[in-house]
C-alpha cells in the first residue's frame, strides 16, 4: 500500500511540482491542495473538504488535518477518483469450486430451485462489479432478481450497459450520496414488493485498499472485501446460506462468522441515543453484522422496510467521532433478526483467510484504547471515548501530576500548538467582552457536529448553545472544583490536551500557571496500519512536528 502522499504519483499528475524548490510534498502543502490537487490516488482533497467544511473554512491543508485530527476521529477518506480502481480481480476460475459445490449441494439446490431471491447491491466503487459478478454467478442455479442502487450524478461510464449484458432484467435505483449503504438499502426495500421473495441478500461494493482492526479482527487490503462476499456468496457458502434460510425455521440471518459483533461503550450509548432521536429502541445486548453484507429471511426485510426513516434523516458525512444515524441504523437492522427471535448463522471463509493475522490481532487487542474504559474507574466523555479510544492504541497510561501552564492545545484553525492563555475559552473567562471571539472559536471547532445544518443554521445554533454550555461548566467548576475522577486527559511526552481544554483554562484562570493538577496521561501509539510503522516517526519524516503559535 502506498502512503497517502505518493511522491511519484503526485509528480506524474502535477508536473509543475518538479520545479518547486522545496519538493513535491511541500508543493502539495503550500500550493497543491488549494488547487484541489490530490496527494495520491487514495486521498481525495475535494471529498475531504466537502466532508469537513470546518477544515475548508479554517484554510487548513486537508492531508495534515487528517493526520493530526481526522485519523483520531475515524474520518472517512475517499480515493481521488470517483471511478475507484481498487484491487478487484476477475475470478473465472471460481467456476471450479462452483461446479464442485453444485454437486455436493445437489439435493438442496433441487429443493430450493423455485425459491425467489432478491439481491440488493449498493454500487459506490464502480470497478468492484468486475469481481462481484463472479459471486453473483454462484446464484445462477436459483431464481434471483438484482436491484442496484447507485449514486446519482456520478459518472459510471459504460458500466450499466455491461451489467445489463450480465443480467438483462437488472433494476437500477438512483440515490443521493447519503447514509453510506444503509439509506440506499432501506430506500430499495421501501420501493420493492417483497411478497414474492423468500430471501433478501444485502451486499455493497467495499474497498480493497484497507487496513484496520475491526472488533478484534484485523483486515488488510482485500481481506475485508473477501470476508464480506465469501461469507454469503462464496461457492462454499452460498448454498449453505440459501438452504439454512429456507429450511431452518430458527435461522434468520446468515453472514461471515467473523463479522457478527456487538458494541461496548461508547458506541452502545451513542447508538441508543441516535436511535431514540429516530423513535427507535434497541436492547443493550444487541448484535449486528459489521460491514452489513448478509442474507435474511423475507420477514426480517419486511420489518426493516417498515422503519419510519426518510432521506432527510441522513447526512453525507457523520458527526464528530464518526458516528451518524447510518451507523446507528446499521446496528438496528443487524439486530432485527435477533429481536424477532431468530438465530444468526455464521459461515467460515477458510482457515488461511481467518487465521493469517492471529499474532498481530493478539498484540493489537492488548493495545486497544477501548480497554482502558473498563480498567480505569474514572469518568470520560462519550465523545472522547468514541473519538480517541475506540479508534486508538494506548501503550500505557497513568495518573500524573503536571503544572497547568505546561499544557497546550492543538487548534484546528491552523494546526499549531497554543498555550492555554492564548485560547478563546481562557479569554472568555477573563472577560465576557470576548464572547464573540469565543463563538468564532466554537464555529471553527464544532462545524462537523452539525453537518445536517446549513451554514446560516449552524451559526445560529452555535451562537445559541456554545456560551450557555460553557457557562454551565463554569458554574459547576466554581461550585464543586476540579473533579479528579473526571480528569483532564493528555498525551504523554507532548502534554497535548486530548480532552478537557475548557476545564484546563478554568484552572489556569483561577489558580495561575503554576497550579499542579492530576491528569490522565496516555502513551498513545499512532499506527500507520498499512505499513505497521509507528505513526509518530512518519510525522517526523514529513517534518510535521508540533509548532507553537507565534
Amino acid at each position: 500500500m502506498r502512503r497517502l502522499f505518493d511522491k511519484k504519483w503526485y509528480l506524474q499528475h502535477y508536473p509543475e511540482a518538479n520545479s518547486y524548490n522545496k519538493g513535491a510534498f511541500k508543493h502539495y502543502i503550500d500550493i497543491g491542495w488549494r488547487k484541489n490537487y490530490n496527494p495520491s490516488g487514495f486521498f481525495s482533497t475535494s471529498h475531504y473538504l466537502k466532508d469537513r467544511p470546518d477544515v475548508r473554512e479554517a484554510n487548513i491543508c486537508p492531508l495534515i488535518h487528517y493526520y493530526r485530527y481526522g485519523l483520531w476521529e475515524g474520518a472517512k477518506i475517499y480515493p481521488s477518483s470517483s471511478i475507484y480502481k481498487g484491487n478487484y480481480k476477475k475470478r473465472p476460475f471460481m467456476f471450479l469450486p462452483r461446479t464442485i459445490n453444485k454437486l455436493l449441494w445437489k439435493k438442496d439446490i433441487k429443493k430450493n430451485k423455485n425459491k425467489k431471491i432478491l439481491v440488493i447491491l449498493h454500487l459506490f466503487y464502480i470497478n468492484a462489479f468486475k469481481e462481484i459478478k463472479y459471486y453473483l454467478q454462484n446464484l445462477s442455479c436459483y431464481k434471483y432478481d438484482l436491484v442496484i442502487s447507485y449514486v446519482e450524478n456520478y459518472d459510471y461510464g459504460t458500466l450499466f450497459e455491461e451489467i445489463k449484458r450480465f443480467k438483462k432484467d437488472v433494476v437500477f435505483v438512483p440515490v443521493k450520496n447519503l447514509g453510506y449503504d444503509i439509506w440506499p438499502f432501506i430506500k430499495v426495500l421501501k420501493e420493492t414488493n417483497l411478497d414474492s421473495y423468500d430471501i433478501v441478500f444485502k451486499i455493497q461494493s467495499k474497498r480493497t485498499e484497507y487496513a484496520n482492526l475491526i472488533y478484534g479482527n484485523f483486515f488488510k487490503n482485500r481481506d475485508w472485501f473477501l470476508c464480506l462476499f465469501d461469507g454469503i456468496l462464496g461457492p462454499y457458502n452460498v448454498h449453505k446460506t440459501v438452504s439454512s434460510l429456507t429450511s431452518n425455521e430458527r435461522i434468520g440471518l446468515s453472514c461471515s462468522q467473523r463479522l457478527i459483533v456487538s458494541d461496548s461503550e461508547p458506541k452502545l450509548s451513542r447508538t441508543k441515543k441516535r436511535l431514540k432521536e429516530l423513535g427507535i429502541t434497541i436492547s443493550d445486548d444487541y448484535c449486528f453484522v459489521s460491514g452489513t453484507c448478509f442474507a435474511i429471511k423475507k420477514e426480517i426485510a419486511e420489518r426493516i422496510k417498515e422503519l419510519d426513516v426518510k432521506e432527510e434523516n441522513f447526512t453525507r458525512s457523520s458527526y464528530r467521532g464518526f458516528f451518524s444515524n447510518a451507523h446507528a441504523l446499521e446496528r438496528y437492522i443487524g439486530n432485527v433478526a435477533k429481536e424477532m427471535g431468530y438465530l444468526y448463522q455464521g459461515n467460515h471463509t477458510g482457515m488461511i483467510q481467518e487465521n493469517k493475522w492471529n499474532r498481530l490481532e493478539e498484540k493489537l487487542r492488548k493495545l486497544s484504547g477501548i480497554r482502558i474504559i473498563s480498567e480505569l474507574p474514572i469518568k470520560m466523555s462519550e465523545e472522547f471515548k468514541l473519538r480517541c479510544l475506540d479508534n486508538g492504541f494506548i501503550r500505557d497510561y497513568g495518573i500524573e501530576k503536571i503544572r497547568v501552564g505546561d499544557l497546550f492545545s492543538l487548534q484546528p484553525q491552523d494546526l499549531k500548538a497554543y498555550h492555554l492563555d492564548e485560547l478563546a475559552p481562557f479569554r472568555y473567562l477573563k472577560s465576557v467582552e470576548n464572547r464573540e471571539e469565543y463563538i468564532r472559536y466554537c464555529e471553527t471547532g464544532r462545524r462537523s457536529d452539525y453537518l445536517n445544518l446549513s451554514d446560516d443554521e449552524f451559526k445560529e445554533k452555535i451562537r445559541e448553545i456554545c456560551c450557555e454550555r460553557f457557562d454551565r461548566l463554569i458554574e459547576d467548576l466554581n461550585q464543586n472544583g476540579y473533579n479528579e475522577n473526571e480528569p483532564i486527559i493528555i498525551e504523554k511526552n507532548t502534554n497535548r490536551i486530548l480532552d478537557g481544554t475548557h476545564r484546563a483554562c478554568w484552572i489556569m484562570n483561577k489558580y495561575g500557571k503554576d497550579k499542579m493538577i492530576n491528569v490522565l496521561s496516555l502513551d498513545v501509539i499512532h499506527f500507520d496500519m498499512f505499513s505497521a510503522r509507528p505513526f509518530l516517526s512518519y510525522l517526523k519524516e514529513l517534518h510535521m512536528n508540533y509548532q507553537f503559535h507565534e
